[in-house]
């Protein structure tokens, strides 16, 4: 609902106030009217207000004897501005519209243009009161690759020497008594010479057979020379 506010600022009337829900009323000294004055200079049906669309304000003269005037200047009708001061014959009034449910006035944000050095400091002002980046969230743990099969043989190789371990571990007084006996055998045939590079097995044949033959040509000497030594005996005589 839109309501009309009239204020007079002269005349027997100084300081009424009034407000009509309306957008439309008449003001005169005439009983008929919506707004009557006791000024004897008001004609009985002396001018209408009207409230258009949007909330603007017109005044009309309804033929009045004094006449109606705005701004200084007799009007037959015109547009009032917001806070204008009306005279109808000798009474000066004021006029206010409120609408109802008027949406409040967005006030538009004030803008400053500096120059020289407050520029920098504006700068450094918008970078202090941004606020702070949110934190990265933390990568995910990147899952653990699937074995290959070269660690899978890897991993059944070092499973394999740990049971052969315990095995040995179990059976420890076992390998002892085996390892006694098996120290004391000797020659070429032994156990240690079995675990000899070829080339040593070689040379160790070798060896063998130089002194079998040197066994064989000492004990063919000492035949001979025997023999040798029997004949001359016997011979002299």
């Amino acid at each position: 609902m839109t309501t009309l506010w009239l204020y007079v600022l002269s005349g027997e009337e100084l300081g009424r106030v009034e407000s009509f829900q309306t957008t439309e009323l008449t003001i005169g000294r005439g009983e008929d009217v919506d707004l009557r004055l006791q000024s004897a200079t008001v004609s009985r049906h002396h001018a209408r207000l009207q409230v258009q669309s949007g909330g603007r304000l017109w005044i009309q003269d309804l033929n009045s004897t004094s006449g109606t005037y705005l701004a200084g200047e007799r009007i037959d009708r015109a547009a009032v501005p917001e806070g204008a001061i009306l005279r109808l014959a000798d009474v000066e009034m004021r006029v206010r519209v409120e609408l109802a449910h008027a949406a409040p006035v967005e006030e538009q944000p004030m803008e400053l243009e500096l120059e020289g050095e407050w520029e920098e400091g504006v700068a450094v002002a918008q970078r202090a009161s941004a606020p702070a980046p949110a934190p990265t969230p933390p990568k995910p743990a990147a899952k653990p690759l699937a074995p290959s099969a070269k660690d899978k043989r890897r991993a059944e190789q070092v499973g394999n020497l740990g049971g052969a371990s315990r095995a040995e571990a179990a059976g420890g007084r076992k390998r002892v008594l085996q390892y006694s006996q098996h120290s004391t055998q000797y020659g070429l045939g032994g156990g240690d010479f079995e675990q000899r590079s070829p080339l040593v097995k070689f040379l160790a044949v070798i060896l063998g057979l130089a002194l079998l033959g040197g066994l064989a040509y000492g004990a063919f000497y000492l035949t001979q020379t025997a023999r040798s030594a029997g004949v001359e005996e016997i011979g002299p005589e």
